[in-house]
């Protein structure tokens, strides 16, 4: 009846099923079980006035959007763990339709000390989620002077001299890089900088003819989900002739595009 005052036993119900089902699913079992009608608003008012409308409060998980915001990382990239098993979730009802994830602290933890790289520890605040493992506060630290260490580091006329020679002797970017200590993406972002300001920078073999059959091998690959870089390794040429012979085809139009390109590992 409503108005009527709540049993012991229908509170006890309550808190051993809150967020396992709907609230509407709540109102009528305890109304089959106990025979005092509930309706679903008057399931959530009890909640609310007992403290557990939410299930971070109930039993110590949290919703995949709360996690998101206190770690700081895009909602997308939680659900990615989370789908890939990565990291343990129930999916419960909390509210009267929508269901969520929701992911325990421990769980959590435990997730971020197996997958370190996947977090800045430096981002979250400490003691934002209890109780914190006594390890997070060295990697915090760690992040936080690493995040420092990564600050862009200008190029100097000395390494734009050494990129223009060592190109001219015939090295590979790869080469390049570690002579200099920087990743292959620094070093062509650097050159096509260069030769934008009027500065040669040697490309070997550019003028060497493709053969059909060579095409044929590169859409091939392509088609298997080999990266760029591994093409270029299986046929004998740099990433930047890859790039290019593509374009060309393009433009030609002989070439589309491959509408899913994998990644395999890295040729033997």
């Amino acid at each position: 009846m409503k108005g009527k005052r709540w049993t012991p036993e229908e509170v006890e119900f309550l808190e051993q099923h809150a967020g396992m089902m709907m609230f509407s699913t709540l109102a009528k079992r305890i109304s089959e079980k106990f025979g005092n009608e509930r309706t679903a608003k008057a399931v959530e008012s009890k909640l609310q006035r007992m403290d557990i409308q939410n299930m971070k409060v109930e039993s110590g998980r949290i919703t995949a959007c709360a996690l998101s915001r206190l770690i700081k990382v895009h909602h997308d990239t939680v659900t990615r763990w989370i789908k890939t098993g990565m990291l343990k979730s129930v999916k419960r009802a909390v509210r009267f339709k929508k269901r969520m994830h929701l992911i325990s602290v421990q769980d959590f933890w435990e997730f971020a000390e197996q997958h370190k790289d996947e977090l800045n520890f430096s981002k979250i605040e400490p003691k934002s989620l209890v109780p914190e493992p006594e390890w997070v506060e060295s990697e915090r630290k760690k992040d936080f002077h690493n995040h420092l260490k990564k600050k862009y580091r200008y190029w100097t006329s000395e390494e734009d001299a050494k990129l223009v020679s060592m190109r001219k002797n015939g090295c590979s970017y790869e080469e390049i890089a570690e002579q200099l200590k920087r990743s292959v993406k620094s070093v062509e972002t650097r050159r096509d900088r260069l030769s934008a300001k009027g500065i040669e920078i040697a490309d070997h073999r550019i003028g060497l003819p493709w053969r059909d059959e060579e095409v044929q091998i590169m859409l091939d690959l392509e088609a298997k989900g080999y990266t760029d870089a591994q093409i270029a390794y299986e046929l004998g040429r740099e990433k930047i002739h890859i790039h290019d012979k593509r374009r060309r085809l393009r433009l030609a139009g002989k070439y589309e595009g491959i509408k899913k390109r994998g990644t395999i590992n890295k040729v033997s």
